[in-house]
């Protein structure tokens, strides 16, 4: 009977190591970006997946997503990512997948992937394109106060919508900021100077020059195919 228990843990282990193998496989690539002759960004076309290093990701939205681990670790929000329990065996997979995730990652391995593909609404999987719908700016760029609120879409992406309900993303975001201060990653001026930012619930496209981009991107696709422009990476620089 041992024998047998150590036979089905470690084939759990192996099928739980092989889920996470797949999804480190399968990560999209992102949809061209088209930057301008100074090299920013103008648009970016197809998929609204993009994959950023940490060093990328603001402290603040870091630290803010640490202070949402009050019910739910992030390897644990991870594992669900991964893996979609359909079954009692999936079940068991599942409940070790945690332990086979920080084996391979380190905490700062563990933060990335997540910010990377956490789903925030709105169609936006990852941080940068959670920003890009709900900021029309890149991630790098985003204060405090928005940081709580992706770090809030990350957890509760309907409620804290700020275009479906802002008044409850204003408190969803609050409770977040409230957490940051408590964990000492901000100090009550800056909780409340924060909590004072006002909500915009008005949707607006990502990047500019949305005629141009157009035109370009249908040349893109004569060219090249919808596959390479909506999800081959590229980098096109254009005469803007």
């Amino acid at each position: 009977f041992v024998l047998i228990g150590i036979g089905i843990v470690a084939s759990l282990y192996s099928q739980a190591a092989q889920h996470l193998t797949s999804f480190e496989d399968q990560r999209p690539l992102p949809g061209a970006a088209l930057v301008d002759q100074n090299g920013d960004i103008i648009k970016r076309l197809g998929t609204k997946t993009v994959y950023l290093p940490l060093g990328q990701t603001p402290q603040d939205l870091q630290n803010a997503v640490k202070s949402t681990e009050r019910t739910t670790t992030i390897t644990d929000r991870l594992a669900r990512q991964i893996l979609e329990p359909q079954g009692l065996w999936s079940r068991l997979q599942l409940a070790i997948l945690p332990s086979v995730i920080e084996r391979r990652y380190s905490e700062r391995e563990r933060l990335e992937v997540y910010l990377n593909n956490a789903y925030f609404g709105e169609g936006a999987y990852g941080a940068e394109a959670a920003s890009q719908t709900y900021f029309a700016k890149s991630v790098d760029d985003i204060d405090l106060a928005q940081s709580a609120l992706l770090a809030a879409l990350s957890q509760n992406p309907d409620t804290a919508s700020p275009f479906k309900n802002p008044d409850r993303a204003q408190q969803e975001r609050n409770a977040i900021l409230a957490q940051m201060q408590q964990d000492g990653y901000i100090n009550s001026a800056q909780q409340e100077e924060a909590e004072a930012s006002p909500i915009d619930p008005k949707r607006r496209e990502p990047g500019y020059a949305h005629h141009f981009s157009d035109y370009l991107g249908g040349i893109l696709i004569d060219e090249l195919g919808e596959d390479r422009v909506f999800q081959g990476g590229l980098r096109v620089t254009t005469t803007l």
